[in-house]
Formats: C-alpha cells, sequence, structure tokens
C-alpha cells in the first residue's frame, strides 16, 4: 500500500495523467456517415449538408450567439491517412476512414485566423484535469445544418451547401452517424503492451425532430510497473479508456442536429506491477 500511495502522490504522473490532445496520440477520433442504416454502407460525409464544429464551451452559449468567430473553435474536413493517423496506421484500418470527417483546422479568436494541422499556430483541442476541476477542459462537438461561410473555410470555395429543400429531404432519411474513437483496455499479463487500442464507436441516427446529446464519459488510467529485485525501477504509463455514454434528448428548434460532449473523470484507475 505504502507503494501505491507514493507513485498516486507523484505530481508529475498525476498530472500528466490528466491531459488528454484529441489527436493520434491520444483520444483520436473521425465521424463517419451513411443513408441506408441497415447494409452499412458508408458514403462519403456529406459537408453539402452538415457542418461539424468542434468547441471549448456548452452548447447553450453557442445557442445565444451562432457567431462562430468570437470563439476558438475546430472545423472538420474529409481525413487523410497520411497526415491524421500517423503511429496507429494498424488500428486505423477501415476502408471508409478517408470518406469520414476529421479536424482540419483550428480558428484563433485572437488572431482571427485559421491554422491548419502541421502549423506552428494549429493547436488541438484537449480533455484535462477532470469534471470537479474548476480548470477542466472538455470538449463539445456539434453536426449543424450546412452554412456556406464554414463550408467555405474547409473547402475554399470547392463546395457549395444543399438548399434548405434539399437538406430537409436528406434529414427525413434518417442517415446514421457514427463517432469513432480509440477506445483502449489493460491487459496486466502482457508485459510490453499492457494497452491495448482498438476503434469504438457510438452510434446515432439524424431525426428531422429532435437530436441527441450524447455525453461521453473518459476515465484516466496509471499503470505501474516495478521491476528489479535489488534496485527498484519504476516505469509509469498513462492512458484512458472509454467509461460509457449518456444521452439526452432534445427537440430541434435551430441548425443543431447532433451534439458529442467529451469529459475526462475525476476517477484515476491505478495498476501496479511487479516483475
Amino acid at each position: 500500500m505504502k507503494k501505491i500511495q507514493k507513485v498516486a502522490n507523484n505530481n508529475q504522473f498525476i498530472e500528466d495523467a490528466g491531459i488528454y490532445p484529441l489527436n493520434s496520440s491520444s483520444f483520436f477520433h473521425f465521424i463517419s456517415y451513411f443513408e441506408d442504416g441497415f447494409k452499412l454502407n458508408y458514403e462519403d460525409f456529406d459537408f453539402t449538408s452538415f457542418n461539424l464544429i468542434g468547441l471549448e464551451m456548452f452548447i447553450q452559449e453557442y445557442e445565444n450567439d451562432k457567431d462562430i468567430s468570437k470563439y476558438n473553435h475546430w472545423l472538420y474536413g474529409f481525413c487523410n491517412k497520411e497526415i491524421d493517423i500517423k503511429g496507429i496506421e494498424n488500428i486505423v484500418t477501415q476502408d471508409f476512414f478517408t470518406k469520414s470527417a476529421c479536424i482540419r483546422k483550428y480558428y484563433d479568436s485572437s488572431s482571427h485566423n485559421y491554422y491548419e494541422i502541421g502549423d506552428k499556430n494549429f493547436r488541438w483541442p484537449t480533455l484535462a484535469y477532470g469534471t470537479f476541476n474548476p480548470n477542466k477542459k472538455f470538449y463539445s462537438l456539434i453536426l449543424i445544418k450546412c452554412e456556406q461561410n464554414i463550408l467555405n473555410n474547409i473547402f475554399d470555395k470547392e463546395y457549395i451547401c444543399k438548399e434548405n429543400e434539399e437538406i430537409e429531404k436528406v434529414v427525413k432519411k434518417r442517415m446514421g452517424i457514427h463517432f469513432n474513437f480509440i477506445d483502449q483496455y489493460v491487459d496486466i499479463l502482457k508485459y510490453k503492451e499492457p494497452i491495448k487500442k482498438y476503434i469504438n464507436k457510438i452510434e446515432n441516427s439524424i431525426d428531422k425532430d429532435n437530436y441527441s446529446i450524447n455525453h461521453l464519459n473518459i476515465n484516466p488510467i496509471l499503470i505501474t510497473t516495478q521491476n528489479g529485485f535489488i534496485f527498484n525501477h519504476y516505469q509509469n504509463r498513462i492512458s484512458y479508456y472509454f467509461d460509457r455514454n449518456d444521452v439526452f434528448i432534445k427537440l430541434i428548434k435551430g441548425n443543431i442536429h447532433m451534439v458529442y460532449y467529451l469529459w475526462l473523470k475525476n476517477n484515476l484507475n491505478y495498476y501496479e506491477r511487479t516483475y
């Protein structure tokens, strides 16, 4: 018990265990789209009907003022294997990946500029510190009806939003939306690779009258491995696992058709192994 207490109180590890960027090094995710919910024939994400916007605030704030130029935010476009999944190519093997939506640009509200991945001013959204921490960082992702200015910022005027009547026809089809993400579990018997990664997904459909608010809860993990008989050597690995999705339904009154909140929970799951 003393060893556990000693490691658990190590401020550096606890601090690191509370920070998760939403990229290929941590909580990577992508959004897939299909019209036939029975055949699961994934299609190109329909950006001419819908935009995907990532925010660091509650959706109510966006609903009160939809001018996203006032907020830091992220825009989604088509996924790119060369950019998005470096280091996790053996996990993200879905043939529909490049048809799906991934983060493409970050907007900084102080400079009023968009930055692409790889730019020195680009930054990833982050989950951090737990839901009860006053400095917590959470992420909200909203699916909204297509707006031409947002579409232009992603595709440089390559696409034009469908007319409202056309979008309404698309919505009535009840297309499927899947939130795909890297999930993990711990196998303490695997010495070299105790953390196993795989693709998990949250399944939703778009409805003409209501939209889903998904609260995805993520649990941090800290694994300590003690090596050596004479001189103890500790190795620490930080990870997470998906806990649950709490879903609420809300009546559509504006342009929102789906919401995902990503939350980092305050509980730290701790594992200690001795060799």
